[in-house]
């Protein structure tokens, strides 16, 4: 009944979105992230702290990769 409505069709195209849009969703999450380190510690802190106002965007973006790779057991070699 429910494939009658067509809703098959649409699961296949939200299932393909992030696959299709990845650069895009990834720029829109990097951005929101450092919006939010900038909101949390202020202009002056990136002034000051060019570095750690660099790493703590970074840190913040990449937090679930940080956090989930080693509890799951992946991890780069180089």
């Amino acid at each position: 009944m429910l494939d009658s409505f067509g809703y098959s069709m649409y699961a296949n195209q939200l299932k393909s979105l992030p696959q299709d849009y990845y650069p895009w969703f990834d720029t829109c999450h990097v951005l929101l992230c450092v919006l939010a380190v900038r909101k949390e510690a202020g202009r002056g802190f990136a002034w000051t702290n060019p570095f750690s106002c660099w790493l703590s965007c970074i840190v913040a973006s990449f937090a679930g990769s940080i956090i989930c790779n080693p509890l799951l057991g992946m991890y780069q070699v180089s």
